[in-house]
């Protein structure tokens, strides 16, 4: 299985993609970092199927993780996905959030040596670099375009 970071210029239409894509492979886990996780504005999804736990503290995030292979197990989830999270609400202190997120990304790599993990990220957020180092495949949504590629290939040029 594998960790697939997605990176777009638009949060928007990232989340909605990664809500069509949790709504195709069911049962899914949805970790909704953004509150987009809205099972009923996809007509043809089967809600029965959808598992949604919301997020809004970045504290919570990392706890949210360490439950995932448990809940993943017991729902017998195909995918899980994680909605773009870099405005989860924190206490301004820089190094903690780094670490956390540092440790959530490491979490979330776990995680994918054993299931699909797919996780949307706003472009040049502080996600980025992370992605970048702990990510199996990372993966470009840009103006309607979209591709996935390891994390070694050269072909898309970071900031």
């Amino acid at each position: 299985m594998s960790l697939i970071a997605i990176i777009s210029n638009n949060k928007q239409s990232i989340n909605r993609k990664l809500l069509l894509y949790a709504s195709k492979h069911t049962p899914s886990l949805i970790i909704d970092c953004a509150n987009v996780a809205n099972p009923h504005s996809l007509s043809d999804a089967n809600l029965h199927e959808i598992y949604v736990i919301e997020l809004e503290l970045l504290y919570k995030f990392r706890d949210v993780l360490l439950r995932v292979p448990s809940l993943v197990r017991q729902i017998k989830a195909k995918k899980i996905i994680v909605t773009t999270s870099d405005h989860l609400f924190n206490y301004q202190d820089e190094k903690e959030n780094n670490n956390i997120i540092e440790h959530a990304w490491e979490l979330m790599r776990k995680i994918g040596e054993k299931y699909t993990i797919v996780v949307g990220l706003k472009e040049n957020s502080m996600h980025e670099k992370f992605a970048k180092k702990y990510a199996h495949l990372l993966g470009v949504d840009q103006n309607r375009t979209y591709s996935i590629k390891p994390t070694y290939d050269g072909r898309y040029n970071f900031k």
